[in-house]
């Protein structure tokens, strides 16, 4: 009996220790197996030897991004409606947050530019230019195609008039031949360039168009003051002929056969 107890008593303890390491186990962190990504700018080299628009001052605003693509986790697409998302593989980074600043470096190299700033987180600095972007599409296939779709537009300081409107879609192939996220994300930041290229590249076509509508308004301007001077001349002229005139001294009455008077003031003898 003494021994039956003893018997039992250790297989007791056996099970308590085996619990007591399982809990052990359970509580024990675990490794982290996420990967952290952002975006990256062009690299200097990327630089023109003649940059397009040094002067140009430019403020381009925070991007909208779809809701699909608002979250930590990177987004994969699987098919024309489906996507993953990939808890292990996330961004360091809101992705507008990301895309605006790459966009606005690769937008300052490209044009030769110290000049653009991130709105609306940066007050006014006398911009001449504003862009405001709104993304459909920035996501695609580890290791295959990748896309950016974007709506664009460039105004003056205060979002009007519109400069340039364009819709543009860009593809590339992933860097990497595998499902490889790092090659995912450099396919993308090199798509932000793409648009950054075509962006610099449509500010000759915003000048010509700020000319002309600052030309529209000297002209309009002017007819206004030619107008308003018009106005103006057309009351007085009224006015003018509705005065009346003015009563003209009458000539003395000569009766006939009579001498005229002599108003000189001297006395004629007769």
């Amino acid at each position: 009996m003494k021994h039956l107890r003893l018997r039992s008593s250790g297989i007791f303890s056996a099970a308590l220790a085996a619990g007591l390491l399982a809990g052990c186990s359970l509580l024990s962190p675990k490794p982290d197996y996420s990967q952290f990504f952002v975006l990256s700018a062009l690299p200097a080299s990327a630089a023109p030897a003649t940059p397009p628009a040094p002067d140009v001052a430019m403020g381009v605003f925070i991007p909208d991004i779809p809701g699909y693509l608002d979250r930590p986790q990177m987004v994969a697409r699987t098919g024309e409606n489906q996507v993953t998302l990939n808890d292990y593989q996330r961004w360091a980074e809101p992705v507008a947050g990301g895309f605006s600043r790459v966009l606005i470096q690769d937008i300052a190299l490209l044009s030769g530019t110290d000049h653009v700033a991130l709105f609306p987180l940066t007050r006014t600095f006398g911009q001449e230019f504003e862009v405001y972007l709104l993304v459909l599409q920035f996501d695609g296939v580890p290791g295959g195609k990748v896309a950016l779709r974007v709506r664009w537009r460039i105004t003056g300081p205060g979002g009007t008039p519109n400069y340039v409107v364009r819709e543009s879609v860009f593809t590339r192939d992933s860097t990497a031949s595998t499902a490889s996220y790092q090659g995912y994300v450099e396919t993308l930041s090199a798509l932000v360039g793409d648009l950054a290229q075509e962006i610099v590249a449509a500010i000759p076509e915003a000048r010509t168009a700020e000319a002309a509508e600052k030309a529209k308004e000297a002209k309009e301007e002017a007819d206004k003051a030619a107008a308003e001077q018009a106005a103006e001349a057309a009351i007085e002229t009224k006015a003018a002929a509705s005065k009346p005139a003015e009563s003209l001294p009458l000539a003395p009455t000569v009766t006939p056969g009579a001498m005229p008077l002599d108003t000189s003031g001297a006395t004629k003898t007769p």
